[in-house]
């Protein structure tokens, strides 16, 4: 009889040693007799995985996460972009809901200086990121400028805006609708 703990060979009631030969693909027992006859026994392989089956899944591992991080290192910086002009469109938006609420107008300012888009009404300021500039008709801004004025009727009044990294060259363009003052941004 086989005990699946220690995977010994019970002869009659005596307990034999077995011995493991690593064969290609497969192991076997060899148990020892009375007469020292060596009879060969197939005995179930380990339960695990081999080293060489590791090693292949930590390099297909690496190189997936290569892959990934580098395509992720590549993008960031578009990504950051995207996020400043969303972050500075939704400061409009906001501009444009205090003008319609309280029935004012509201204007938007950048201040280069510092780097932050401001409204006139309620104090609301956004800093943009170290990297990126804003530009009005495709010329860097170089004092505080108005980019917009809301009125309560929703129109607004402004200029072709962009925001661009220094870096990369790439841009992202806020459109608003002199009509209606709806904001867009468009990548470019």
């Amino acid at each position: 009889m086989m005990e699946k703990d220690t995977c010994m060979v019970q002869l009659g009631s005596l307990r034999q040693k077995v011995f493991w030969v690593l064969w290609p693909k497969k192991y076997f027992r060899f148990a020892e007799g009375k007469d020292d006859n060596r009879r060969q026994t197939h005995c179930r392989p380990q339960a695990g995985f081999t080293l060489f089956e590791l090693l292949v899944v930590l390099l297909i591992m690496s190189v997936s996460l290569g892959l990934f991080l580098g395509f992720n290192f590549r993008q960031q910086e578009s990504i950051q972009l995207q996020g400043q002009g969303h972050a500075v469109a939704q400061l409009m938006r906001a501009a444009k809901s205090t003008a319609i609420v309280r029935g004012e107008s509201n204007a938007c300012f950048y201040d280069p200086k510092t780097a932050t888009v401001s409204t006139s009404l309620d104090q609301r300021k956004h800093t943009l990121a170290a990297k990126i500039e804003l530009r009005i008709n495709d010329t860097p801004v170089e004092e505080k400028v108005e980019l917009a004025v809301f009125y309560p009727d929703g129109a607004a009044e402004t200029e072709n805006m962009t925001l661009q990294s220094s870096e990369s060259g790439q841009t992202v363009a806020i459109h608003i609708d002199p009509l209606f003052g709806d904001i867009q941004l468009t990548e470019q």
